[in-house]
């Protein structure tokens, strides 16, 4: 196996979420949805709790109220902010794009409708596939399991060639996933050191949660390191076509009065592939595919309670690479895993700076 360190076209294709990622949040009131149909809190899938219902009458209710809320949505769907600059990137870097959603193929629909109203029509030939709740994988035919569950993100992979079909890798009906999202798998880890004038290191033990997971950003210095590593190897029809793996690791030094603070980022994954969206379900089903995650807060890292549970959670940390907060952010985040740009890489690493 021969290893080569590259830093152009580390970044090979984007996966994006639809609602609230590629188009405006709020367009879906899921705060009424929810209560209409009387979800527990304890679920962050809709769609999940309404499978849980018993009786049949009980479920085909509550999926009338969830088609009735998406459909309301379709008039109030706008690209997001920033997002022109996203596909221009992805045209100049020649990334490769896809749509993974859990809302209906009506929703896809629009969406078409929405670039054409902002005369990008032309961009819409970025993404395939175009995978809606009830979609089947291209390369299979076979039915897909909804995120977070890795199928959507595996469909993708195998439909750009870089994971076979009988792949066990892929195999969306492992029956350790369930347990493996109970306990994420460390592909991020982070680590923190602080060194303060007459102060002990642990501080990040002693701050509110809110505050630690989102408190690394800073000024870099001249120790910043970034590796992106592709490895190619010969490989049988039995295991992946994905040789190409994406590595990085930033180191940053931030001086403060009094204190000095170093970070360490370091991100491995099996895809060249970076899985955006604005929802925990979307990290963990592209953490979970092998991809890196970006989650998208909308500007809300600080207003909204969900978002900024999210980035509070120590459980759901593993699974989050970078946090943007629009889609110009998400260009140059893309622009930066594509040319190996330290100082940018860092600065979008999770946790970010809870002042930005």
């Amino acid at each position: 196996m021969a290893t080569t360190t590259r830093r152009a076209r580390a970044l090979l294709g984007v996966i994006f979420d639809l609602d609230g990622t590629l188009t405006r949040p709020h367009a879906i009131d899921f705060a009424r949805m929810r209560a209409r149909i009387g979800v527990p809190s304890s679920y962050t899938s809709i769609l999940k709790y309404v499978n849980t219902l018993e009786s049949e009458e009980a479920r085909t209710k509550a999926l009338d109220i969830v088609l009735e809320e998406e459909e309301a949505g379709l008039d109030r769907m706008q690209l997001n902010t920033g997002f022109d600059a996203v596909f221009s990137t992805m045209r100049d870097l020649q990334l490769r794009g896809a749509i993974c959603t859990r809302n209906t193929e009506s929703a896809l629909e629009r969406f078409r409708v929405v670039l054409e109203q902002e005369g990008l029509t032309h961009h819409a030939s970025l993404f395939d596939p175009w995978l809606a709740r009830d979609a089947t994988c291209p390369a299979t035919a076979q039915a897909l399991q909804n995120k977070p569950h890795p199928d959507p993100a595996h469909a993708t992979l195998r439909t750009w060639g870089m994971l076979l079909c009988d792949d066990t890798a892929g195999n969306t009906t492992d029956p350790s996933y369930e347990q493996k999202q109970e306990q994420p798998q460390p592909r991020h880890q982070l680590q923190h050191q602080l060194q303060a004038t007459g102060e002990g290191t642990g501080v990040h033990d002693e701050e509110p949660a809110a505050t630690h997971a989102l408190s690394s950003r800073g000024t870099r210095g001249e120790g910043d390191v970034v590796q992106v590593q592709q490895q190619h190897q010969h490989m049988s029809t039995a295991t992946t076509t994905a040789a190409n793996t994406i590595a990085a690791t930033t180191t940053t030094t931030t001086t403060t009065t009094g204190s000095t603070r170093v970070v360490q980022h370091s991100f491995h994954r099996q895809h060249p592939v970076l899985f955006v969206g604005d929802h925990i379900d979307d990290m963990v089903c592209g953490h979970s595919a092998g991809c890196l995650t970006c989650l998208l807060t909308n500007g809300e890292a600080l207003s909204c309670e969900r978002v900024r549970g999210v980035l509070a959670s120590p459980q759901h940390e593993p699974v989050i690479d970078f946090v943007v907060d629009d889609g110009h952010e998400l260009a140059q985040l893309m622009h930066a895993l594509h040319t190996g740009d330290t100082t940018l890489l860092d600065t979008f690493a999770h946790p970010r700076d809870e002042h930005r």
